[in-house]
């Protein structure tokens, strides 16, 4: 893989039978360091212009997702686990679990691609508020 990648970042949540699709691409770094996958990107809020520094780490079993900047956080999605953790906004902050029942991860043949979906439902504050698939496309090649 490349220093230079491609991320796409597909995410479905569904609540009460109605689903909130998002999608974004955007250039990031790779690295892989202590058997872990390391994508670095920054994205900017579409609501503010505020610019937030992101790190996903990707192992077989565990990806976590460190956000700093505008809307701050420390996700783990780890398989057939609940993790908590704050979500940090500009008023306040969030108490998030997320129960990860499926991850799965797969490596192109040459190394230029890393395929990952995660299943998970998310509760804020202690109350599931909905189901959720994200799918993460790291890539070498600007054709995703």
């Amino acid at each position: 893989m490349d220093k230079d990648v491609f991320v796409t970042i597909k995410g479905i949540h569904t609540a009460n039978n109605e689903s909130d699709d998002t999608e974004i691409l955007i250039p990031g770094e790779y690295y892989y360091r202590n058997n872990k996958h390391f994508i670095c990107y920054e994205e900017v809020s579409e609501s503010n212009g505020e610019r937030s520094r992101s790190v996903m780490k990707i192992s077989d079993n565990m990806v976590e997702l460190i956000k700093r900047g505008s809307g701050s956080s420390h996700l783990i999605f780890e398989k057939d686990k609940k993790n908590y953790s704050l979500y940090n906004t500009g008023v306040g902050s969030l108490y998030l679990g997320v129960d990860t029942s499926d991850i799965q991860m797969v490596t192109s043949e040459d190394q230029r691609r890393i395929d990952v979906k995660i299943n998970y439902s998310l509760e804020i504050n202690q109350q599931k508020v909905s189901e959720c698939e994200v799918s993460i496309v790291v890539s070498s090649d600007s054709m995703l």
